[in-house]
């Protein structure tokens, strides 16, 4: 056959064969993470304390320098304490905060299934149910406000099995592998969750759950562009608008909630007084108030359990902040 007559791959043609393929390596990366996933419950808590620890020996010098892991977390830690620790501080913080990250997440595989309910009950206690029910004397609801410490994931899974009528605001990650994991693995316990999508519905769902006398959980202690500025360590910054928003709308108060790791893989759930709050009428002052009130809050913890923050999130932009200032 004459070389001019060969008939040449189209553009076409091309597209098609890429989507095929990225198609099957979707799958593929579904299965693999599914079964990972649906192995981690029948793994003794010592073997799987072990397997972290080997795993983080292997990873961390590696996979989380390639990545900029590693320097992401000095920086950001060394942004936030400024002159009051070294470099070598920084580092051991970020160290630790990698490691339990890691095994954070194997935990949360352990503990999801439904045969290990009551090793979850036992092992993931539960402070401060009286400040839960001063916040919701009268029928009312409650804004929880919780950060990425400790297990915040666990936390959430915990509280629901607690029957104290919470749910979670959740937004799904950026990979649709993941989140596709995560989506099913949250049907089979029957997580009670507000999906984070269209900005409106998030709202009118969240008031009408507030309003059924509900527990609201947010993690809501990342840099938010269009949030309310705020001091944080001695710093201004943005953070999100939500939870007082949604606690002034609805006449209910604001009760921060944290996970704490504890030895061999238990944590205490501290459900911390209701910040109390007399409101003025000011909507914009009140909003300002209540998230600098609760952002007080989110600092004592971050500064008792430093090393159980993740580092991963810059919370200090400041041309953001210079640019919400002039706009």
């Amino acid at each position: 056959m004459n070389q001019a007559n060969k008939k040449l791959p189209t553009t076409e043609n091309k597209k098609k064969k890429g989507g095929l393929i990225n198609k099957v390596i979707d799958k593929l990366i579904i299965a693999i993470l599914s079964l990972f996933v649906s192995s981690l419950p029948y793994i003794p808590l010592p073997i799987l304390r072990l397997f972290s620890v080997i795993l983080f020996i292997i990873l961390y010098p590696t996979v989380a320098t390639v990545i900029g892991m590693k320097k992401r977390f000095v920086k950001n830690i060394m942004m936030t304490y400024k002159d009051s620790i070294d470099q070598r501080e920084a580092r051991r913080i970020a160290r630790r905060s990698i490691y339990n990250l890691l095994i954070g997440i194997l935990e949360l595989g352990y503990y999801h299934h439904r045969r290990n309910r009551e090793k979850l009950l036992k092992n993931l206690t539960i402070e401060g149910h009286e400040n839960l029910l001063k916040a919701r004397q009268g029928g009312k609801g409650a804004v929880g406000v919780g950060a990425h410490l400790g297990n915040f994931q666990l936390m959430v899974i915990r509280l629901d099995r607690d029957e104290i009528n919470s749910s979670f605001l959740f937004k799904e990650p950026k990979p649709t592998n993941l989140a596709y994991v995560i989506r099913k693995y949250m049907d089979i316990i029957d997580l009670k969750r507000i999906y984070i999508s269209n900005r409106e519905e998030t709202a009118k769902e969240t008031i009408e759950e507030l309003n059924k006398s509900g527990f609201v959980v947010l993690i809501a202690d990342e840099f938010k562009r269009r949030g309310v500025e705020v001091n944080f360590f001695d710093q201004p910054t943005l953070m999100a608008a939500g939870p007082a928003d949604f606690a002034l709308k609805t006449g209910t108060m604001i009760v921060p909630v944290f996970s704490i790791r504890e030895k061999k893989s238990c944590y205490r759930i501290i459900i911390d007084k209701p910040i109390e709050y007399t409101i003025t009428g000011d909507a914009e002052k009140d909003i300002k108030v209540l998230t600098q009130m609760r952002t007080d809050v989110l600092e004592k913890y971050v500064r008792k359990y430093p090393d159980q923050w993740l580092w991963i999130h810059s919370r200090w932009k400041k041309k953001n902040i210079d640019y919400k200032k002039s706009s």
